[in-house]
């Protein structure tokens, strides 16, 4: 089981974004086993969607919903809800092949995904960032932060638009990957439709009952070029494990 999460700790890089449409990619594209908890409260925006999607679809025909991955509310983001939790995915090991968790957008020493990165839990955490100088700041000490701990991090750029020459992305990305930390070549564009909420007319990646990957490779696809590469990370560690049992 792969446990990962898009994170940040600067607001609106589309951490929850990214771990809805990874969730959903997984599920309806690769039909892979997926598990999403949402632990980001008070919103619990990942949570709240799908019961919108539910109401919606349902008012509408209907949905398969046997097919649906899970969305669990954590309940309890207490520093001793956040360990019970950690303590009981090992149980969840033959249901699911991934677990993506939605973390609250800061990085304190009682915040749930340091607790996670501490007690090695999370195998992979994917930083987004764009080019706004707070959110670079952001990005290069959060991924030193949990380099120190001996957590895989891979950094990639989002809202990535014309404005910006090429070349000052291959800058930054040089200066991330000097610091020994993995960036991924693909770059997300700007996507108005990705800040859309599903809970009305679905946009073409906030839902968590589809994935249309026809549209979204001929709007954005460096998305699926970006989890397709989170995919590998996933196996190159069954392979390691297989490799050297132990």
């Amino acid at each position: 089981m792969f446990v990962l999460s898009f994170f940040s700790a600067k607001g609106g890089t589309g951490k929850t974004t990214f771990n809805m449409s990874m969730a959903s990619y997984l599920r309806y594209s690769l039909g892979r086993r997926v598990l999403l908890l949402d632990a980001d409260p008070p919103e619990y925006s990942l949570f709240n969607s799908r019961e919108r999607e539910l109401v919606y679809r349902r008012e509408r025909g209907g949905v398969d919903e046997e097919r649906l991955y899970p969305v669990w509310k954590v309940q309890n983001t207490t520093p001793e809800g956040i360990d019970a939790l950690a303590g009981k995915l090992s149980a969840l090991e033959s249901g699911f092949d991934f677990v993506l968790v939605d973390f609250p957008g800061s990085l304190d020493s009682d915040d749930a995904i340091w607790r996670f990165a501490k007690k090695r839990i999370l195998n992979l955490v994917v930083i987004p960032v764009d080019m706004d100088p707070m959110a670079l700041a952001s990005a290069t000490q959060l991924a030193e932060v949990f380099r120190q701990t001996g957590q895989q991090v891979l950094v990639f750029f989002n809202k990535v638009h014309g404005k910006i020459a090429p070349a000052k992305y291959d800058a930054v990305e040089a200066v991330f990957r000097e610091r020994g930390i993995a960036v991924s070549p693909n770059r997300i564009k700007q996507a108005l439709a990705m800040s859309r909420d599903s809970g009305g007319t679905l946009s073409y990646l906030r839902s968590t009952i589809d994935f249309p990957e026809k549209t979204v490779r001929e709007l954005n696809p460096q998305m699926t070029d970006l989890f397709n590469e989170v995919v590998r990370y996933e196996e190159r560690e069954n392979t390691s494990e297989k490799a050297f049992p132990g």
